[in-house]
């Protein structure tokens, strides 16, 4: 479990006649500083329930609780099940008294397929010493029906009953990026709720999400203290928001250019170039059309390897660079100056429009 997990992780206890917290029913977390996530099966038809972090920071707390009505219609209190179409919308809001840490919440788009994700759940094992267990699971298939499936990843146990309100994180990032909900009956699938479908449902949460990482301030700040020559703070920024953008491809683009420092290619050393080779052929995996990462890759390469008479490492075929944009071609330019090599000659043609 990553630090600084346990203060807004939740347990949630039964509230009783006596005002005292009772049993542990169930797992959520903090969302907002005044509101915290959980599922509304978790909580059922209460009105109230007890909170604590799961490192018991603070004292608990009691909070009120407003359970999704469009989930509630089709739950049974007496058999405790639901119809499980409605499962994008178990959700139930928590009214936090006093503030507590919220947890790092991702983007508003959902995780996409092949992400590998943790939860921490209190399961019938350890729920009685009032202890939690976590796995992982890797996000399989697209949004449908408001939900994301997950499969178990490896030797990971199943996430089963136990799990459900959890916060998903995605393992790369960090971050929230989901809410587990369900499990199959003895079976290696479950499903989360994203961050998105919680938004269609308790609109205020989006105020809280990224919209993509062109709209990222922090995203936006590293591409000015690209342009100013800030090399070293844009490295820094771009690889910290890589975190929270990993299947971006451009974002890997950024830091190749930010990492070159306004130098050429041909005045590192071979590891280096090594790495920045990792990170193109990384970002073109992702989005293997992308005309100009592809120009980026070749000029490396060309620099580095050709000017100095070495063989070029095997790499897949690439596209054919001539439908980088002229903007995209003086991106490039204006950080490497290269003119003995072939691709920056073209490049230079296409940014000057003779191309």
């Amino acid at each position: 479990m990553m630090a600084g997990e346990m203060s807004w992780r939740l347990h949630l206890r039964a509230a009783s006649i006596d005002s005292v917290p009772g049993e542990i029913i169930g797992v959520g977390f903090v969302a907002t500083a005044s509101t915290a996530l959980t599922c509304a099966h978790v909580v059922g038809t209460m009105a109230e329930c007890w909170v604590e972090p799961l490192d018991r920071s603070v004292a608990p707390q009691l909070c009120k609780v407003r359970a999704n009505e469009q989930f509630m219609s089709s739950y049974d209190p007496a058999t405790m099940r639901w119809d499980q179409s409605k499962g994008a919308f178990d959700i139930a809001l928590l009214e936090l008294r006093w503030q507590l840490p919220s947890a790092p919440l991702g983007p508003l788009e959902p995780p996409r397929s092949g992400t590998e994700i943790e939860v921490v759940g209190s399961t019938r094992r350890y729920r009685p010493l009032g202890r939690t267990e976590a796995t992982r699971g890797e996000v399989s298939g697209a949004l449908t029906t408001g939900l994301l499936g997950v499969l178990a990843l490896g030797s990971h146990p199943p996430i089963e009953k136990g799990y459900s309100g959890t916060a998903a994180i995605d393992v790369y990032s960090g971050r929230v990026v989901g809410m587990a909900v369900q499990a199959e009956q003895d079976g290696p699938r479950a499903w989360i709720i994203p961050l998105v479908s919680i938004a269609d449902y308790w609109t205020e949460l989006a105020d809280y999400l990224q919209r993509g990482m062109l709209g990222d301030p922090d995203f936006r700040r590293a591409c000015d203290e690209l342009r100013h020559g800030h090399f070293g703070d844009a490295l820094r920024r771009f690889t910290e928001v890589a975190k929270s953008y990993p299947y971006e491809a451009e974002i890997h683009y950024y830091r190749v250019l930010a990492a070159l420092g306004g130098q050429r290619p041909g005045g590192f050393q071979g590891t280096v170039i090594a790495q920045m080779e990792q990170l193109l052929v990384y970002a073109l995996s992702l989005s293997p059309e992308i005309p100009h990462i592809q120009a980026l890759l070749l000029l490396v390469q060309e620099d580095y390897y050709k000017l100095r008479g070495l063989e070029t490492p095997s790499r897949r075929p690439l596209p054919d660079i001539g439908r980088t944009s002229a903007e995209r071609a003086r991106e490039i330019l204006r950080y490497i100056a290269a003119p003995e090599c072939i691709t920056w000659q073209f490049l230079s043609e296409r940014a000057s429009g003779r191309q």
